[in-house]
């Protein structure tokens, strides 16, 4: 159920602090005095940029590579930074001997235009003809110098061979190697053509862990504290385990700040105290909001929470939610509500799980029915890692299907009228290799999710199995010069549902249903399957989705999309596989927490016209429309 919009919240809850910084440059006397007698609206700007003395390298590069550009806002701090860019640029080539000038600027004060004269000495470019390293009796040379792609007989890059040293050391630090230091030689055998260059490498003593001492947690007890540590006296220590630590404390939601110090008893010791200092935050919050969306219609929340309970960071939260949809004439469905109580348990019976219990009852008027839930259920969760998550859901519910259209509701809305209780156990695993949660460029997502309701083990009247798997993938194919990178995303769903053990059918909510703004955007909210559509099943699904993600202007970016998508009652690969298939345009604006959407998406092709039953359905209603628009917040994907 798509649950993106626009939403105006007033919330009291745990904050954090952010740091920010500028730096600011000396700019010219002169262009000082004549800012300030200029008038407010005049902005001094590039004119001419001549570059001499560059042989090897084009003005083209040496352009692009640079932050000041004809005709743009000139600002003084640009210089300092373009004249460093490009030496940095030379060196990345081989030539280590480049001296840059200080960039002489001619002012023109009638146009307010700054021209600006550039002089490079190329000197002679470097071929690396080996490199080397000595001391290292940990790692394996080949292990070391295997981290960066450095080939020999080729231009020296002084910025990888930079990269290839802080990776060595980050590599010791991981080991506990917090002491070693790492020194670059060069020797050049031929007058600066060829170089040879050495990693000298002290690795100094393996460091572990001596005393934790732990300050500021004035009402969380200091062993909940201790739980989350990823360092233990008498372990190894490295930076790694210490940022994991920090991670794991944040989770647990009730700190703002979390400091270390390290301690040793002599410059070289192999024994380091840890002390930390942490700020907690508040302990209670309420909040309530409302929201317009494409799919809920008017939305509004009422929330509060205590996240301490007992010093030991356990966490009560209630949760109300209401929708009601009356901007469309036949919505997914008109209104909803629901209302959960839930109490969390961070590292549960003194392991790295969370667990939590709800208790939710939830109510949902759907086109051709009306639906209520009474829940309970235990999720056990680890809590260790942002790239990995393996759970583990438990739940008992009764549903009430109720109001029920039966000349044009689906069969399996039919066969589970009335009361039914169902008992479920459904975990998931997770892996997440993206570089961003929010606003991914590149990177692998694989999720796995399976469910068994009933049988010989689990209570209830209802008997089902149900699994699926979504990969997606993002990859850079080109990267502008200051900007975000072109990427081009992939997702592939694929999923089956089964009923067993007597079960007429799956009850409709738990079968597939698809269409909306984060699948098959070119359609309504849930209009492919039972719950909308009595002529299709919803036991397999297959769903595919493509992106090409580009830059505008600023946090401004552009989406072209391509989905394509369909549920069956069986899968089979002849005529009666048939993919729905639309295409279309997106606007994003990028934001911390992801990017705020709009797409228009128009279907490519459409239901085939056998199906249609009877004038004014909502089928009928959305075979006729041509597209959809949604807006929402994050990636479809």
């Amino acid at each position: 159920m798509e649950r993106s919009a626009l939403e105006i919240r007033t919330l009291s809850s745990p904050s954090s602090r952010a740091l920010a910084g500028s730096i600011l440059s000396a700019p010219l006397l002169m262009l000082l005095v004549l800012a300030a007698f200029s008038p407010l609206r005049a902005q001094w700007r590039v004119g001419t940029i001549m570059i001499e003395g560059n042989q090897q390298l084009s003005l083209n590069e040496l352009s692009r590579a640079m932050s000041l550009k004809r005709g743009r806002p000139y600002a003084e701090w640009m210089v300092s930074e373009d004249r460093a860019k490009l030496i940095a640029l030379y060196r990345s080539r081989g030539f280590l001997q480049t001296e840059v000038d200080e960039f002489e600027k001619n002012i023109d004060l009638q146009n307010q235009r700054v021209d600006v004269n550039i002089t490079i000495r190329e000197g002679t470019q470097t071929i690396l003809s080996s490199i080397e390293t000595a001391g290292n009796t940990v790692f394996a040379r080949q292990d070391l110098l295997s981290m960066v792609d450095i080939r020999t007989g080729r231009p020296l890059d002084a910025r990888e061979l930079n990269l290839l040293k802080q990776r060595i050391i980050s590599r010791y630090h991981q080991q506990g190697y917090i002491h070693v230091v790492v020194r670059d030689r060069f020797y050049f055998p031929e007058n600066e053509r060829l170089a040879e260059v050495y990693f000298d490498i002290d690795e100094g003593p393996r460091v572990t862990v001596g005393k934790i001492s732990i300050q500021g947690n004035l009402h969380i007890k200091t062993s909940v504290v201790r739980r989350a540590l990823e360092i233990a006296p008498g372990k190894v220590y490295s930076e790694e385990k210490m940022r994991r630590s920090k991670a794991n404390l944040y989770r647990i939601g009730v700190l703002k700040d979390i400091r270390h110090e390290l301690a040793f008893s002599t410059q070289d010791s192999s024994v380091v105290d840890v002390s930390l200092t942490m700020v907690e935050g508040d302990f209670r919050s309420v909040g309530v909001g409302g929201g317009i969306g494409d799919v809920d219609g008017l939305r509004g929340w009422l929330e509060w929470g205590h996240y301490n309970l007992a010093e030991r960071a356990f966490s009560l939260l209630q949760l109300t939610r209401i929708t009601y949809q009356p901007f469309e004439d036949t919505p997914a469905y008109e209104y909803s509500y629901s209302s959960s109580l839930t109490l969390r348990q961070p590292y549960f019976l003194n392991s790295r799980i969370e667990a939590s219990t709800t208790g939710l009852f939830e109510k949902v008027s759907y086109t051709h029915h009306d639906e209520e839930k009474l829940a309970l259920n235990v999720m056990l969760r680890n809590i260790v890692t942002l790239r990995r998550e393996l759970s583990l859901l438990l739940e008992l519910n009764q549903r009430n299907i109720f109001n029920v259209d039966t000349s044009t509701a689906d069969q399996s809305i039919v066969d589970n009228r009335g009361n039914n209780i169902t008992s479920l156990i459904a975990p998931l695993a997770m892996f997440d290799f993206r570089d961003d949660r929010f606003n991914p460029r590149k990177g692998l997502m694989v999720m796995m999710r399976s469910t068994l309701a009933g049988g010989p083990l689990l209570l209830g009247s209802i008997n089902f199995y149900r699994f699926s798997f979504e990969g997606s993938y993002l990859y850079p194919i080109h990267r502008f010069s200051g900007r975000n990178p072109l990427v081009i995303a992939a997702r592939v769903k694929l999923g089956t549902v089964r009923q067993f053990g007597g079960t007429l059918s799956v009850p409709p909510t738990e079968a597939f249903n698809i269409g909306g703004a984060k699948s098959l955007r070119g359609y309504g909210e849930l209009s492919v399957g039972p719950l909308n559509d009595r002529n299709v099943a919803g036991n397999v699904l297959v769903e595919t989705n493509f992106e090409l993600r580009f830059p505008v202007r600023n946090n401004f970016g552009g989406v072209l999309f391509l989905d394509a998508a369909n549920v069956f009652d069986q899968l089979r690969f002849d005529n009666r596989f048939h993919l729905l298939a639309t295409a279309g345009a997106g606007l994003r604006y990028r934001t911390p927490i992801g990017p705020l959407r709009i797409d228009f998406a128009f279907k490519l092709n459409n239901f085939l016209a056998s199906r249609l039953e009877q004038a004014g359905t909502r089928l009928e209603e959305e075979a006729n429309a041509r597209g959809r628009i949604h807006f929402g917040i994050g990636h479809a994907f």
